[in-house]
């Protein structure tokens, strides 16, 4: 009987079971702030380049005294903004693209957090919308392997899209060993370079004729209508999937692999070479301004001109290297870079060969050049400089072994 009668004084007094069990009944608090709160209704409704607004209601036993949208951004970047609350329940947010670029294409994911009193935190679960280019009307047409997006053009253009795609995959198959991929490729294509160029400046990306999101599996390409609609289907779009492919194989080592041999290797994969290419290394290896390899591990030039060349260059070394060590070494070099090496020291690794003693190969074996020549040509500079700083000293010393005349005071 003491017992229960003390158990009942335990339960009737306040303020004990805080005192006793503090972590406890925290908890519970917090479980029934939350008991009941959800996010209703989310909508995401963009224009283009311009602007997302984000709406969406609340349902809660209180009202937050916080709001909190979480948007995840370009490259996996996830920004938090937040959220004026009304005398509603309403979660309204617009988002400035001109400010905070997203991925043409992409898939964007957004969520909402709310804080109330007490620390008691809700986190909603994720929701998302995709990014796509909404100035248009866009076709579609799939495969197991590929999604096609046209503007303009009938169902046979896009039979034309698809089976050039196709053709694409298989012959980067030849040296990137990749399966067709789980998640069907996207492929969208314009109709204008201007209407491509404008849907990358709106998302924060430079100008190009194509652009790839390797990570996402989309493909940008620009096809006008023409007699040469064939030829530019062909060289961009096996050019772009390779891209594509090469992270598919991989994953994020992608950007370890130096720029001349992932364009390069683009550009060999071209179901028609551009014959521009040939004549623009002539004319530079008749000026003597080629580049040199080692200056197209990071990027290429941004000028037009050394941008075309070095494009050229790579796709004619690259090819160089696979019919000289065949598929094996380009594979060999790719894993190389994977594993962190150099440009240079990849090459050595893979190949046997510091990349300077196989550019110099590529110079003599694929274009004729005197190599000698070439090597004497590019110290040239260095020569001038050299002549220059000893010139001072040459002076010094015939002043020095000049005869004396009389009267000169020498002191000492």
């Amino acid at each position: 009987m003491h017992l229960i009668a003390l158990l009942l004084w335990l339960v009737a007094q306040p303020g004990l079971a805080t005192r006793l069990l503090p972590a406890d009944r925290a908890e519970v608090l917090a479980a029934q702030a939350l008991a009941g709160v959800q996010i209703t209704a989310p909508s995401a409704q963009y224009q283009f380049g311009s602007q997302v607004t984000f709406t969406a209601s609340f349902k809660a036993p209180q009202a937050p005294q916080a709001a909190y949208l979480y948007v995840s951004l370009r490259d996996g970047v996830v920004r938090v903004f937040p959220i004026s609350l009304g005398p509603g329940s309403s979660l309204v947010t617009v988002l400035d693209l001109k400010q905070e670029t997203l991925s043409p294409f992409s898939r964007v994911y957004y969520w909402y957090r709310l804080n109330f009193s007490g620390g008691a935190t809700y986190t909603s679960p994720s929701f998302w919308f995709d990014y796509d280019d909404n100035r248009f009307t866009w076709q579609s047409l799939s495969s197991n392997v590929f999604h096609i997006h046209w503007i303009e053009g009938d169902a046979v253009f896009g039979q034309s899209l698809l089976d050039v795609a196709q053709a694409g995959f298989k012959a980067n198959q030849g040296i990137l060993p990749v399966p067709p991929p789980a998640k069907p490729i996207n492929i969208y294509v314009y109709a204008h370079a201007r209407d491509l160029q404008s849907a990358l400046e709106l998302s924060g990306l430079n100008w190009v004729e194509g652009h790839a999101s390797p990570d996402l599996g989309i493909i940008l390409v620009s096809i006008p209508q023409g007699p040469d609609q064939r030829i530019a289907m062909e060289q961009q779009i096996p050019h772009e999937l390779s891209h594509v492919m090469l992270y598919l194989w991989i994953g994020s080592a992608y950007s370890r692999v130096p720029t001349w041999l992932t364009e390069g290797l683009a550009s060999m994969m071209e179901l028609y070479p551009n014959s521009d290419y040939p004549h623009a290394i002539e004319i530079a290896s008749q000026k003597g301004t080629l580049l040199p390899l080692s200056s197209l591990c990071q990027s290429f030039p941004k000028d037009a001109s050394n941008s075309f060349l070095a494009y050229a260059e790579s796709e004619s070394f690259v090819r160089y290297l696979n019919t000289t060590y065949g598929v094996s070494g380009i594979q060999a070099l790719v894993q190389r870079s994977v594993d962190g090496m150099g440009c240079s020291e990849a090459t050595d690794a893979a190949l046997g060969t510091p990349l300077d003693v196989l550019d110099a190969r590529w110079r003599k074996e694929s274009l004729g050049l005197n190599v000698t020549s070439v090597a004497l040509g590019n110290l040239a500079p260095y020569f001038l400089v050299a002549a220059l700083a000893l010139i001072p000293l040459a002076v010094l010393g015939f002043r020095s072994k000049r005869p004396r005349k009389a009267g000169e005071i020498h002191g000492g």
